[in-house]
């Protein structure tokens, strides 16, 4: 008999599967197309807090089920409450806050931290207030948040990226003549 493999398979059993990072962000429509960029660079794990700004157990459970290593959670305070960081933090588990004063910061926030790995991908132009659920799940394309006339970056943040294709999202309250402007 192969001792090696039942070893192996001993160990598949008692070692829980994990996610080395998991995201942990509201069900805010801004903050959850900021934060989707994160997994398709480091195989995270989304987990949104389905009520803004409400601390959960359960949430915090689904998130100590995947046994991380580190959290990153994308919104400040008020969107995810400090109390996740606080127990996340007693178990030993590292957090990291990506957050800004508003929604464009947050995004411009996200998306400079992870500048370097997002080279070349598809952008979409998304109007800030637009809740469409569909941005929350754009694969490996980044979202830039607008205010309807400028974008959540300065040309200098961008000065070195080098973007795939650009798609604006337009809606009955956003048109893209001013952001292309």
């Amino acid at each position: 008999m192969n001792y090696f493999k039942i070893f192996a398979i001993f160990l598949v059993l008692i070692i829980p599967a994990s996610a080395s990072n998991v995201v942990l962000v509201s069900d805010t429509v801004s903050d959850c197309a900021s934060a989707n960029i994160i997994p398709t660079i480091n195989d995270s794990y989304i987990v949104i807090n389905t009520s803004w700004g409400v601390y959960d157990d359960d949430v915090l459970d689904q998130i100590l089920n995947e046994y991380p290593q580190n959290v990153i959670i994308v919104g400040g305070t008020v969107a995810v409450p400090s109390e996740y960081d606080t127990q996340l933090e007693e178990t030993g588990i590292n957090v990291e806050r990506i957050y800004g004063i508003d929604r464009y910061q947050t995004n411009k926030n996200v998306i400079l931290k992870f500048k370097d790995q997002i080279q070349n991908r598809n952008i979409w132009i998304v109007y800030g207030d637009d809740d469409r659920p569909e941005f929350c799940n754009t694969g490996r394309n980044i979202v830039i948040l607008s205010n309807g006339t400028a974008l959540s970056f300065d040309d200098e943040d961008l000065e070195d990226f080098e973007p795939g294709r650009v798609t604006i999202m337009e809606n009955p309250l956003f048109n893209s003549n001013n952001v292309m402007a």
